[in-house]
């Protein structure tokens, strides 16, 4: 390890840990055959979702207790550290409390589970299929920088499109489901909001201007910055109390079967889901 990057680990200021007993030589334990990388970058995640924590960059160390020393390996050769995750610009961090790591870690167990499930049965049913999908698309917006804000607000309505049923399609009728969702303390019209959000994902994925959206108040710019950031708390919140909570509400997710029962006449949404999210609160 050179002496910058030396620096650079003693200046962090937060460090994961995830362990168990090895009963290989240190020489063997290769991070990219092992399972606990994908513990690590699973418990990562789990911030992610429950605290909103960003970094600009993150190293995996591969170590091992050794009776009496401790070995540990950096590999900056193969660049094994974790992808940059950006936080919501302009929203001052979440504190990090007891609750976020329980929260993070039911995450990280759940995703876990779920990946497991997903390639066990994926030639079977696609179990998982949108849940996976949605969540790449939210954590692909969080990789990406912030004055990206294209590129971001497009992943993360795909995120929260991939808990809607598979005919939640277009700007109506996206609108008219996630609208069960959300209310506005401030008095505006979520209708209004959701239209905004989906509209500005349409022109994106087209590689259209934000400008064509024809957005509501007086500097549209910044009601693209204010869609952009209710689209990220909303898709955080999705997962948040989807897969984080202390009640496991991941099996209403495991087909597009179960998630359009889940959102039909006959279903529990409003029950599961709980107090609606403010929007209001995100600007």
């Amino acid at each position: 390890m050179g002496e910058r990057d030396r620096e650079q680990l003693l200046r962090a200021t937060f460090v994961l840990s995830v362990g168990r007993r090895a009963p290989l030589p240190m020489a063997q334990i290769e991070p990219e055959n092992d399972a606990l990388p994908q513990r690590a970058e699973n418990l990562l995640y789990g911030l992610v979702v429950s605290g909103g924590v960003g970094y600009k960059k993150a190293y995996r160390i591969a170590g091992a207790h050794l009776g009496d020393r401790v070995e540990a390996r950096l590999d900056l050769e193969q660049q094994i550290f974790f992808p940059s995750m950006y936080r919501q610009a302009g929203q001052p961090p979440a504190p990090l409390t007891t609750e976020t790591f329980h929260s993070a870690r039911r995450f990280a167990d759940r995703l876990e589970r779920v990946r497991q499930e997903h390639v066990l049965k994926a030639k079977d049913d696609l179990a998982y299929w949108r849940f996976i999908s949605g969540l790449s698309a939210f954590l692909d917006g969080c990789r990406t920088r912030v004055d990206r804000y294209d590129v971001r607000l497009h992943q993360f309505v795909r995120g929260i499109e991939s808990f809607l049923p598979t005919d939640a399609f277009g700007a109506r009728k996206f609108t008219q489901h996630a609208q069960r969702l959300v209310t506005d303390s401030t008095g505006v019209s979520v209708v209004s909001t959701l239209n905004e959000m989906y509209r500005l994902r349409s022109k994106f994925e087209h590689h259209e201007h934000w400008k064509e959206a024809n957005l509501s108040g007086p500097v549209p710019e910044r009601t693209v910055v204010a869609r952009l950031h209710q689209a990220e708390a909303l898709c955080r919140e999705i997962y948040r109390r989807m897969f984080a909570n202390s009640s496991d509400n991941s099996h209403f997710l495991r087909t597009a079967l179960d998630i359009g029962e889940l959102w039909s006449k006959g279903g529990n949404l409003d029950a599961i889901w709980g107090a609606p999210f403010d929007l209001g609160l995100i600007s």
